[in-house]
C-alpha cells in the first residue's frame, strides 16, 4: 500500500507520497514514482475553417495508491484517450468525468484478470479549470474493497483542506491533528509523511518522499524531497 497526502494552502494544491511497493513474501521496492504529470491537449474547432485550434495544452497531476499495475495502465489509457479533447470538454469537472470512465474501465478489467481487489487503486487528480479559473482536485476510488464499484468527488475545496489515502492514513490523521495552527501545512505534512515512513510498525509505507505541485496552471512538476 502507501501513504498519499494532498492539501490546499494559499490557493495552491500539493501532493506528497512515499515510494514503496510491497510484494507478499518478498522485499519491497522503494523507488516507485506515485506522483506524475499526465499531458492533455484541448482543441477548439474553428467554425470558419473547420480545423482544430489549440485551446489548452497542459498537465494534470495524478497521485495513486493501491495497485501499481492499475495506476500505470490508467496513465497510458489517459495518454491515449484523454490527451486530445474537443470543446466543450474544457472544464475540469468534464475532464474528470472522462478520466473516471477510463479509471472504471481499467479497474474492472484488471479486477477480472487478477481476481479481486488486487487490481484496484485510488487516485488524486488535479488540474486547471477554465470555467472557474482555478485549480481543482478530485478523488477517484473504489466504493469498497470487495465490490467492483467506483466513485469520484471533488476534494480540497477550501484552504486548509487535507486528504489522505493508503494504509498509513490512520496514523497520519492522528499526527495531523497535532499540528499547531501557526504551522504551515506545506512544511508540516511532508514531515508527517517522513515520520510514518520511519515508523517500524508500518512496513507498507516506506522509501523516499515524492512531492508534486503546479508551477503554473498548465505545468505540474514532481520531484524527490
Amino acid at each position: 500500500m502507501t501513504l498519499c497526502i494532498a492539501w490546499k494552502e494559499k490557493g495552491q494544491l500539493h501532493f506528497v507520497s512515499d515510494s514503496r511497493i510491497s510484494f507478499p513474501n518478498n522485499a519491497p521496492f522503494d523507488e516507485a514514482i506515485k506522483i506524475v504529470p499526465v499531458r492533455i491537449e484541448i482543441d477548439m474547432m474553428n467554425p470558419h475553417t473547420g480545423s482544430d485550434e489549440d485551446l489548452f495544452h497542459g498537465d494534470i497531476g495524478m497521485c495513486f495508491s493501491g495497485s501499481t499495475v492499475n495506476a500505470f495502465a490508467l496513465r497510458e489509457a489517459l495518454y491515449d484517450r484523454v490527451r486530445g479533447l474537443l470543446m466543450p470538454s474544457f472544464t475540469f469537472d468534464q475532464i474528470t468525468h472522462r478520466i473516471f470512465e477510463q479509471y472504471v474501465k481499467v479497474s474492472k478489467s484488471l479486477c477480472h484478470s487478477l481476481v479481486g481487489a488486487k487490481g484496484q487503486s485510488a487516485l488524486f487528480i488535479a488540474g486547471f479549470c477554465y470555467e472557474t479559473q482555478s485549480t481543482k482536485a478530485f478523488k477517484l476510488s473504489p466504493v469498497s474493497s470487495n465490490a467492483n464499484d467506483y466513485e469520484y468527488y471533488e476534494i480540497l475545496i477550501n484552504d486548509g483542506d487535507v486528504e489522505l489515502m493508503g494504509s498509513g492514513s490512520q496514523i497520519a490523521k492522528e499526527l495531523i491533528q497535532q499540528i499547531s495552527k501557526e504551522h504551515s501545512l506545506t512544511d508540516a505534512l511532508p514531515s508527517i509523511l517522513k515520520q510514518v515512513i520511519e515508523n517500524e510498525h508500518i512496513d507498507s509505507v516506506g522509501g523516499r518522499i515524492r512531492y508534486g505541485y503546479f508551477k503554473r496552471k498548465d505545468n505540474f512538476k514532481s520531484h524527490w524531497l
